[in-house]
C-alpha cells in the first residue's frame, strides 16, 4: 500500500491531548499564539493533521511541540466505511477523517478510502476548500 508523501511539516504547540493522524486547529485565534488543539467539532477548519501525539499522562500537553502536516499527503485515521477513493473529507467531533456535508470545510480528498472505522486513510489535504 503506497502511503503519504509530505510536503510540509510545521511545528506546533499541543495545549491538549492530540492523538497521531487528527485534524487540528488554532487553539487561540490571536495573531501571535502558535498552538495547536484536536478539531472538536463536524466540519470545521483545520489547519492540518498531527503527524504524532501529545499525552497528558506523558507531561506533554502545553511542553512538547508537534509536526503538523499542512500540505501534502497525509494519514488521517477514519470514522466510517463510507469514505471512497477520491471523497472530499471535513472533521468529525474528535478530529478524525468523514466524507464532507455541504457547508463543511474541507481538510482534502481520500486518496485511499477507509473499509472500516478507524481504518488510517490517506488525504491530500487542499486548505481552505469548503464543500459545496
Amino acid at each position: 500500500m503506497a502511503g503519504p508523501n509530505g510536503v510540509l511539516d510545521k511545528g506546533f504547540l499541543a495545549e491538549s491531548e492530540v492523538r497521531e493522524y487528527r485534524a487540528v486547529k488554532f487553539a487561540d485565534t490571536s495573531n501571535d499564539d502558535q498552538s495547536v488543539v484536536e478539531c472538536d467539532a463536524a466540519g470545521e477548519l483545520a489547519i492540518g493533521v498531527a503527524q504524532e501525539q501529545a499525552w497528558e499522562e506523558d507531561r506533554d500537553v502545553g511542553k512538547r511541540v508537534i509536526n503538523v502536516r499542512i500540505m501534502g499527503i497525509t494519514w488521517m485515521v477514519a470514522s466510517t466505511s463510507d469514505i471512497n477513493q477520491g471523497s472530499k473529507v471535513s472533521t468529525t467531533d474528535d478530529g478524525r477523517a468523514k466524507v464532507a456535508s455541504a457547508g463543511d470545510a474541507v481538510v482534502g480528498f481520500a486518496s485511499i478510502g477507509a473499509d472500516d472505522e478507524g481504518d488510517l486513510i490517506t488525504v491530500l489535504l487542499t486548505p481552505g476548500a469548503v464543500a459545496s
